[in-house]
């Protein structure tokens, strides 16, 4: 572990205080106050707990959000509880135990901080999966023959999957490591053993959490309750190249997101990603080459390469998952975790880090939205209108520039009353109209002040 005096973590602290204020601060300058559709189906799941209505999404989540709610009495502030605190016990966990302190920060600072301003169960994900991390560094320290921690990193693979499904193919990279073990000449039969004790702890672990849902839901990871994937070009070029290749790119951009402004900002945040993703193939495969990965650093290799085939699997199978930033977290998180403790040259990493905290501060800041405001024109309008019962989209897919998607109107709706029926096209027209609550009403609560640059995009495709 990375052993430093606290004179040479001040600017790493600073960084991190620095980010944790955005995350609190930045949520409320969206136009979605940082709420996605996702956040509308597990706030739904937690308002019904402890009655389990679907397994589309993994009541982890969700359960968090309930216990949140019973403290703030408010879902939405519940899910910026759980962004903040999450990011906290990442940075304080590291910081404590010694655990690579700086490379955390740096990691933490390029853009997968960016997701804690966001209602996502990755937050709630990372924080436990950085656990994770850290004791299969104790793991390969020899402390592979501890009950406990063997009983430890079962658990927390089971409590992963709740969290998130694709967490299942955390398990192919220990199928991965206990193949290298046994196909060595020099056999470790202890480690040989910890890791099959693993696996099979874990496959119990997930199996019965796997068969609640199916108890309960008549799906096992909600299957019943899918509908038919939308995408009729599964397998085709322009699939693997937007889905896939494009996507997995975006998500290793260390920076930002691919800036869709105009055809320039595209074309060089495309560039940044492409440069990023050479310069961490060559840097991966120099360690490999010149055998600089200890057993530790191979795991987090393999769980990252397990996961990125499971994902490219399920993109596939299900055509709904690409492989974009928030599905490939752990993939790029484990590999530049490797990248960040194999190699010096922090100071050169830490003006990349404040330029990628500056470039999405001034994106979300551009906006110039006031998310709190709007949330509370909304609440307004539904009490003062009394048509908090029934729903209808009237105007299709809502234009960002408008209002957001549902997440900075229905979601608010929700909020005020979880009861509201979302009608069909064939409800709501055989229903009295003076009845139901019309997006076209909402989207035009509150005049949007948004700046020339953001409301003159030429690239939105």
């Amino acid at each position: 572990m990375q052993m430093t005096t606290k004179n040479n973590n001040i600017g790493y602290i600073l960084l991190n205080i620095v980010i944790f204020i955005s995350i609190i601060i930045t949520p409320f300058f969206r136009i979605d106050g940082g709420v996605s559709d996702d956040t509308f189906n597990y706030v739904k799941i937690a308002y019904h707990l402890p009655d389990l209505i679907s397994s589309v999404f993994p009541v982890g989540y969700p359960l968090f959000i309930k216990l949140g709610y019973l403290f703030s009495n408010d879902y939405y502030i519940s899910t910026r509880i759980i962004a903040c605190v999450g990011y906290l016990f990442i940075v304080l966990f590291s910081f404590v135990k010694k655990f690579y302190f700086k490379e955390t920060s740096l990691l933490m600072g390029l853009k997968i901080f960016t997701l804690f301003m966001f209602s996502y169960s990755e937050t709630l994900f990372l924080p436990f999966f950085y656990l994770l991390i850290y004791l299969l560094f104790r793991f390969f320290k020899s402390d592979y023959k501890k009950k406990s921690l063997i009983f430890t990193i079962s658990s927390l693979l089971v409590i992963l999957c709740t969290i998130r499904y694709s967490s299942i193919f955390i398990i192919g990279g220990f199928i991965l490591m206990l193949g290298l073990q046994l196909i060595k000449k020099q056999k470790n039969f202890r480690l040989i053993k910890s890791l099959i004790t693993i696996i099979l702890l874990a496959g119990v672990g997930i199996s019965v959490f796997l068969s609640f849902n199916y108890y309960f839901t008549g799906g096992f990871v909600g299957e019943n309750h899918r509908n038919s994937s939308n995408y009729s070009n599964i397998g085709t070029s322009g699939f693997i190249i937007k889905n896939i290749f494009f996507s997995f790119l975006n998500a290793m951009n260390p920076i930002l997101n691919a800036i869709r402004i105009n055809f320039l900002t595209f074309i060089i945040s495309v560039l940044i990603s492409l440069t990023s993703f050479i310069v961490v193939t060559f840097l991966l495969f120099k360690l490999i080459k010149e055998k600089q990965l200890d057993l530790f650093r191979m795991m987090l290799l393999y769980v990252s390469f397990s996961i990125f085939i499971g994902l490219i699997y399920s993109s596939f199978t299900t055509g709904i998952d690409g492989l974009h930033i928030r599905l490939s977290l752990p993939v790029y998180f484990c590999i530049y975790f490797v990248l960040l403790i194999s190699y010096s040259g922090k100071r050169f990493l830490f003006p990349i880090v404040l330029l990628s905290l500056t470039v999405n501060m001034l994106v979300v800041y551009f906006e110039s939205f006031n998310y709190l405001e709007k949330r509370e024109n909304v609440k307004e309008y539904v009490l003062k209108s009394k048509k908090g019962k029934y729903y209808f989209n009237d105007i299709g897919q809502i234009p960002t520039e408008s209002g957001g998607t549902k997440t900075s109107n229905f979601f608010t709706v929700f909020s005020l009353n979880p009861e509201v029926k979302v009608l069909t096209i064939e409800q709501y027209e055989s229903m009295e109209r003076d009845s139901i609550l019309l997006e076209s009403d909402l989207v035009n609560i509150m005049p949007i002040n948004r700046t020339e640059m953001i409301n003159n995009k030429t690239f939105t495709k």
